[in-house]
């Protein structure tokens, strides 16, 4: 943050004139901000004169960190401000405002709780994503700062409970420095959390959790250094429970089916890890919640039927959606000889820009659509589940909250609180609000919206992306990029919502004072599942 030069600028021990008095000035910051003075810190800051980008860097630092520490919101904006005002005339000055943001929603939450944090402050959450987003794509920056930009990215979805969007943040960490510890140990604590939904599959997981956490755990220096004492506090504690791993990581083995392969290679199976998928696997689609709690009336033995059927319908609308997906995008895929013939027999007309019409284009405009559904299910699921009566203007976009409305609705905005709290529900709600910013996920859903409502025109080969009022055209490999990538936020859906079925059982087992027994699913027969 501060260039690592050593000097001091001997007439006055505030005044910042060389990279090396910045240094200096720098570390007595960070010493008083270790010490816990962090009033101390920040008066000093205030006090430094000279060269304006380096007092105005030392500052914005010291109300940064300051701020956070102090639970002072105000002074933290401060240096969030400062930080932006630096825009472009630092290396790192990207990653530090995304840092201030974050910080500006952490206090946020302590002060208001998930619930009121989520309503009033979740713009500051996604610019700290969208900032460290862009650190990480940016060629220019270290590599250093790219592995810290991608582990407080996952660290920003970890904390809203999206495990499985932290693993692909913190992944991408580990691409450029696999020893990399806090991402290591990041990695542990979130499969260790997942793997019950691995069903059989849980020792495997837990395997995995124990090897990643023994990899951070084996550099306690990095972690303090990186983390904090906290950290390396919460990774010792996750590590305790799990047994002796194996001597290492199960060997990844694919598929000899071309349609299982594409599915683990793209890892689209409703699994919380891909490595113990492999053919001799019986079972690739285990997510499941674990159990449901029932009174002793038959409305409430029909409520668990009811719940169970549709948590059934929305993995079959996914796994359709995957199978059409494959079926359309992949030049593996079996039946594409077939596809071309029936094309050959329908009569298209060319307007000669590249346009690709046929029964494969049409397959995939389909399933492109189809796994965007999915979402809106999963919204539908939620409040099924929760009894809210609300029935109409369900949609993954406003599942935490009526459409125009910033307050989320009384029964989901309950299992926010404290008593209550889901952390399921919680990532469910902040990968919905992903549609209200310009993320992939809302350009996903609008082009969704014209597949379904307007024209959507692929082109093998198009110059410019086009969006009209009535018809827009994309590219084919970028609608087989985008139908890909929407299969893996439905996946992540699936799982969170298994979590937050599973937290509000436990709860009402322990809450419940009215005769209930809880219901243990069993699975369906293969051969009895789908009756022909």
């Amino acid at each position: 943050m501060i260039t690592n030069v050593r000097s001091m600028s001997a007439s006055d021990p505030t005044a910042i004139n060389t990279a090396a008095d910045a240094t200096e000035l720098g570390s007595r910051v960070i010493s008083l901000l270790d010490s816990g003075d962090a009033s101390g810190a920040i008066s000093l800051a205030d006090a430094a004169s000279g060269v304006e980008v380096l007092v105005t860097q030392l500052r914005a630092f010291a109300c940064t960190e300051g701020g956070r520490q102090n639970r002072d919101r105000e002074m933290t904006a401060r240096g969030r401000d400062l930080w932006e005002a630096l825009a472009g005339h630092t290396r790192d000055g990207g990653y530090n405002l995304a840092n201030a943001e974050q910080a500006l929603f952490e206090l946020a939450v302590g002060e208001l709780g998930y619930g009121g944090a989520f309503e009033t402050e979740h713009e500051h959450l996604e610019r700290a994503r969208r900032g460290y987003e862009a650190v990480a794509a940016d060629e220019a920056v270290s590599a250093d700062l790219k592995l810290q930009a991608l582990t407080n990215l996952g660290n920003s979805y970890d904390l809203m409970g999206r495990d499985l969007d932290g693993l692909v943040a913190w992944e991408g960490a580990l691409a450029l420095d696999p020893g990399f510890a806090m991402a290591c140990g990041n990695v542990g604590v979130a499969l260790a959390g997942v793997a019950p939904f691995a069903r059989e599959h849980a020792p495997t997981v837990m395997n995995e959790a124990a090897l990643a956490l023994d990899a951070a755990l084996a550099k306690p220096d990095e972690i303090l250094k990186q983390g904090g004492p906290q950290a390396l506090e919460h990774f010792n504690r996750t590590r305790a429970p799990l047994p002796a791993p194996t001597d290492s990581e199960t060997p990844v083995v694919g598929f000899a089916d071309p349609h299982l392969e594409w599915c683990r290679e793209h890892e689209l199976f409703l699994h919380v890890s891909h490595r113990c998928l492999r053919d001799d696997v019986n079972k690739l689609d285990p997510l499941f919640f674990r159990g449901l709690n029932a009174g002793i009336d038959d409305a409430e033995q029909q409520r668990v039927k009811n719940l169970v059927d549709a948590f059934n319908s929305i993995k079959q609308a996914y796994v359709s959606a995957r199978y059409i997906t494959w079926l359309a995008v992949d030049d593996g895929a079996p039946r594409r000889d077939e596809l071309d013939a029936v094309r050959k027999r329908i009569v298209f007309l060319d307007t000669l820009e590249y346009a690709r019409f046929g029964v494969r284009t049409g397959i995939a405009v389909h399933a492109f659509a189809a796994a965007t559904n999915v979402l809106d299910q999963v919204a539908g699921f939620v409040h099924l589940y929760f009894g809210t009566g609300r029935v109409r203007d369900v949609y993954f976009r406003t599942l935490a909250r009526k459409r125009g409305k910033t307050t989320i609705d009384p029964q989901l905005a309950d299992k926010l609180q404290q008593q209550s709290f889901n952390r399921g529900l919680l990532a469910l709600c902040d990968l919905a609000a992903d549609l209200d910013q310009e993320t992939p996920l809302a350009q996903l859903l609008e082009r969704r919206h014209t597949a379904t409502h307007r024209f959507l025109v692929v082109h093998e080969m198009l110059f410019e992306e086009e969006a009209g009022e009535w018809l827009e055209r994309v590219e084919w490999h970028t609608l087989r990029e985008q139908s890909i990538a929407q299969l893996q936020i439905a996946r992540a859906a699936l799982v969170y919502l298994a979590r937050l079925i599973d937290i509000n059982e436990a709860q009402v087992a322990q809450g419940e004072t009215t005769p209930r027994m809880p219901l243990f699913l069993h699975q369906a027969s293969e051969d009895l599942a789908e009756i022909e």
